[in-house]
């Protein structure tokens, strides 16, 4: 199974093409970096592999059908990628492959107790993740969200003397196991460092609370998010806080107001400034993403190409035209599902 991606212009930024919940696996995807030159992808996918479904359909005729992403971010899956699941049909039966499957569990990191020394021992922080528009559910501190809905971040301390102030660093996000990698979505400046990941963090009058606010997004072959961040105490009249020349903190840094388009491992602020935190907290939260994007079923005949314009619209790329080319030397026909599904014409096809 071939497919041939046409767009509209060169690749701007990163682009991935997977297999559903194969991401990982190198047979089944495929990472294309920023070309100026070239417009034209190509995603093979030998038949019968990548997790492919197998339908008997008679005697004589069977299918595969598989999901294919295409996603315009390194790591994450959001509201603006896509997926389509696509269905050939074969006359003629294949004999049966073997697979040797290996299977993984992930297993939930213990939270990390605060075990750094305080000025302040009655300071009690907290951490939490909700959907918009929803209540903590004390019973249960994971929070729920379908892929692209609003979700808000909020952190807090309590029992604070009235100049201290609180301030969000160095965050983390990973499936809730360590990748190895873990992406920093907020660097030790508070500064934001990829707004997918993580919007930009605003905080109270008081100083005693921080929220930020983005759409949800997941792994791709993860549902849970488990965050990580630290809470540094510090203080307007004292410097538990300070800088590397020795000035105090007085408030959060000013992260730079007009930030470039940037993937994460890179970040900007006003001021090339070192902080120096005495008194930390590093709390964590997750939240668990329950649907995944909704894949539209693509059908192609042998020797027929498949039409498909679809806004793209992942971190400023341009809207792409999605031309796929299935081949195959055996005779396709048309699969009914239990989805009802147009046939496209010869005339729609070119239209």
């Amino acid at each position: 199974m071939q497919l041939h991606i046409v767009l509209e212009r060169p690749i701007r930024g990163t682009v991935r093409a997977f297999v559903k919940e194969r991401s990982e696996d190198l047979a089944c995807s495929h990472l294309y970096s920023e070309d100026g030159d070239h417009n034209a992808l190509v995603f093979k996918i030998p038949l019968g592999t990548c997790s492919m479904q197998k339908t008997q359909q008679s005697v004589n005729r069977f299918s595969f059908t598989t999901t294919v992403y295409f996603s315009f971010h390194s790591l994450f899956v959001s509201k603006d990628d896509v997926a389509y699941r696509i269905t050939c049909d074969y006359a003629q039966q294949i004999p049966e492959t073997m697979y040797n499957v290996t299977a993984g569990v992930g297993v939930r990191e213990i939270e990390e107790s605060n075990a750094d020394e305080r000025s302040n021992e009655d300071v009690e922080c907290s951490y939490s993740v909700r959907k918009a528009g929803s209540e903590i559910d004390s019973r249960d501190s994971t929070a729920y969200a379908n892929l692209g809905d609003e979700i808000v971040h909020e952190w807090s301390c309590a029992k604070m003397l009235p100049t201290q102030f609180i301030f969000v660093h160095d965050c983390i996000v990973n499936p809730e196991f360590d990748t190895g990698n873990d992406p920093v979505i907020v660097d030790s400046q508070g500064c934001v460092m990829d707004e997918l990941a993580m919007g930009t963090i605003k905080y109270s009058s008081d100083g005693r609370s921080a929220s930020s606010h983005h759409f949800a997004y997941k792994f791709a072959d993860y549902p849970n998010l488990l965050f990580k961040c630290s809470i540094s105490i510090c203080d307007r009249e004292y410097a538990i806080c300070s800088r590397t020349d020795g000035s105090p903190l007085l408030e959060p840094l000013e992260c730079a107001p007009t930030r470039e388009s940037r993937s994460i491992g890179t970040a900007s602020w006003s001021g090339n400034t070192t902080v120096e935190f005495t008194n930390t907290y590093t709390l964590s939260t997750e939240v668990h993403i329950m649907e995944g994007l909704r894949p539209t079923s693509v059908y192609v005949r042998s020797g027929r190409f498949a039409w498909i314009t679809v806004p793209l619209r992942a971190l400023a790329a341009p809207i792409l035209v999605l031309l796929i080319m299935l081949t195959t030397v055996l005779t396709v026909r048309r699969v009914r599902t239990t989805q009802p599904t147009k046939t496209l014409t010869a005339t729609e096809l070119r239209a």
